[in-house]
């Protein structure tokens, strides 16, 4: 009987610290009252890139989506939990860019990348007032990043 009780404590304690993916998130916390999330499909990164001036949609061409949630008016109760799942999310396959910590608040921004492809940046902005997950993927080169960059000298 104490093995089996074990066996179920251990069980228990482990999906209370599993750690969960972006998409995870978007899943749990889309529905949420007063939440905003939008998905922005690649024709429509790919025409609103064709009207900026000077792009010529060369920095969103290779943009497949773009994801956003927001949970500003959200209940305190839900950015709490918000926060909490966002603190343990899943790193695996993600470099970090940028910590910040900020009183109550923090900021992530996360890159995947594979043999110098970008795939996937993350923003991840969670704390008392404020709570946001922005997820952009795509193919993004760094000869795309440098066109981007050498535009705006």
């Amino acid at each position: 009987m104490k093995k089996l009780a074990m066996t179920l404590l251990l069980i228990c304690v482990g999906c209370g610290v599993y750690a969960q993916s972006a998409d995870d998130l978007f899943k749990e916390f889309a529905t949420e009252k007063n939440a905003e999330c939008i998905t922005i499909s690649s024709p429509v990164i790919k025409w609103v890139g064709q009207m900026i001036p000077l792009t010529n949609g060369r920095w969103t061409a290779n943009v497949s989506s773009i994801r956003v949630l927001d949970m500003d008016e959200c209940l305190p109760s839900t950015k709490e939990r918000f926060s909490r799942k966002a603190a343990r999310i899943n790193l695996d396959g993600y470099e970090e860019l940028m910590r910040v910590k900020d009183d109550d608040d923090r900021v992530r921004i996360l890159m995947k990348q594979k043999k110098g492809v970008v795939h996937e940046i993350l923003l991840l902005k969670y704390g008392k007032d404020d709570c946001t997950l922005i997820q952009a993927q795509g193919q993004i080169t760094k000869k795309d990043v440098n066109q981007l960059v050498a535009m705006n000298d």
